[in-house]
């Protein structure tokens, strides 16, 4: 007898895929440590634009909510939303003299940074400000201890200059920068 329900012969509860706690603890510390190196570079924003140095600010991401205040199914208040359009760099603003800056921000775990953690969207934007003259640039930390600045042609030519499309500390080390009394000098 067939109830018009076709593909349920084949199902196992045992066969879906189980989430890995492992890398789901990896994923909140990466997320965490995104956040910290961001509430860093803000910090030093704010420093540079009250010592008229720079007046940068941080990239809003473009979102787009798909349904007002609800409950969800956990039971708390919420609402649905999408990203609206791929992400830009993080960070955009001025320097004192005119030049523009355009930064994005990553931070690893791992003691190497993938050339693939800018989107192609990013590389894109990042590519087009530096042909007009911008100051751009990649700040990446490395678990939240040691900081460096990697200019953006340097950034779109690892694989030129180190032979790998990643950046170690041996490779980084020349862009290091300090975090000194609350403040990232990056400028």
């Amino acid at each position: 007898m067939t109830l018009g329900y076709k593909g349920w012969e084949d199902f196992d509860p045992e066969s879906k895929k189980q989430k890995n706690p492992e890398m789901q603890w990896q994923g909140r510390v990466n997320r965490k440590n995104g956040e910290i190196l961001e509430w860093y570079i803000l910090a030093s924003c704010a420093y540079y634009r009250d010592m008229m140095i720079a007046d940068i600010d941080k990239t809003p991401e473009p979102f787009k909510v798909l349904s007002g205040m609800k409950r969800l199914s956990c039971g708390t208040p919420g609402f649905e939303g999408v990203f609206a359009k791929k992400a830009q760099p993080d960070f955009k603003g001025t320097l004192a003299g005119g030049r523009s800056v355009v930064f994005e921000a990553k931070c690893s775990t791992t003691g190497r940074i993938l050339q693939s953690e800018v989107t192609e969207t990013q590389a894109e934007s990042m590519k087009s400000h530096s042909a007009l003259g911008a100051d751009v640039f990649v700040i990446v930390s490395l678990d939240l201890a040691t900081f460096f600045r990697v200019p953006w042609d340097v950034w779109v030519t690892m694989k030129e200059r180190f032979g790998h499309k990643y950046m170690d500390r041996e490779n980084l080390a020349p862009y290091e920068i300090k975090f000194k009394n609350g403040v990232l000098n990056f400028l």
